[in-house]
């Protein structure tokens, strides 16, 4: 499993179309769609990436989110919106 920053996985939850709502202590807090939250702590551990990946189905793609900067333009493709 590769370990990933704080800051890489706020751009790949960015990615998959989650917005950054607050931050509550050492901890940030996520919204899609307004009914998924996803709560990252300020350390990320290995186990706690691998749970976050699974249980909210995020995209992985390394190259694209780089490239993007982590955001959803339109020059990006369209693999990680969900319908």
């Amino acid at each position: 499993m590769v370990r990933y920053t704080r800051r890489e996985f706020e751009r790949i939850l960015i990615y998959n179309g989650f917005e950054f709502v607050r931050q509550s202590g050492g901890h940030l807090i996520f919204k899609r769609n307004d009914e998924e939250t996803c709560v990252i702590p300020q350390i990320i551990q290995e186990p706690i990436a691998k749970r976050l990946i699974k249980e909210h189905k995020l995209v992985l793609d390394r190259k694209e989110i780089r490239r993007c900067g982590g955001k959803k333009l339109q020059g990006c493709s369209a693999k990680h919106t969900k319908k």
